[in-house]
Parts: structure tokens; sequence; C-alpha cells
């Protein structure tokens, strides 16, 4: 059984969150640091499967900062 703050956490988690605000600026400017990022590795790192892990760890980074903008941001409105 979980319990009603958990509950509530869930919805949050899997509901889809509409921009609000400023919002669309800051996950572009995120996407555009990580895009960065990406290209920095791609051209100073040899072409490995280490390579591979970091740019899927930038690629992460910029889901879960964004995430962390859309999922715990009120409304505002609300």
């Amino acid at each position: 059984m979980i319990t009603e703050a958990e509950r509530a956490q869930l919805d949050n988690l899997f509901t889809y969150h509409a921009p609000h605000g400023d919002q669309v600026d800051r996950y572009g400017i995120i996407r555009a640091a990580g895009r960065e990022m990406a290209r920095m590795i791609m051209a100073y790192s040899y072409e490995s499967e280490e390579r591979e892990q970091a740019l899927f760890a930038v690629r992460a980074a910029v889901m879960w900062a964004n995430a962390g903008i859309a999922c715990n941001e009120p409304p505002a409105d609300g």
C-alpha cells in the first residue's frame, strides 16, 4: 500500500508538465550547454566505449536537469 504523499509523487512524476514562464528558455540553455559539452567530448577524445559513455552521461544530465525544472516548479497560476 502506498501513502497519499507517495501517490502524489507518482502523479507528479508521470504527468505531462506543460512549460510555463521562462522554462522553455531555460530548457534551451541547458540543452545548448549539453550540446557544447558533447561537441567537446567528440572533438577531443578518441572514438571508444568511454566516449560513448561520456556522451550518454551528458544526455542524461540534460534530461535530468530539464526534468528537475518541469517536475518541481509550480505552475504560474498555482
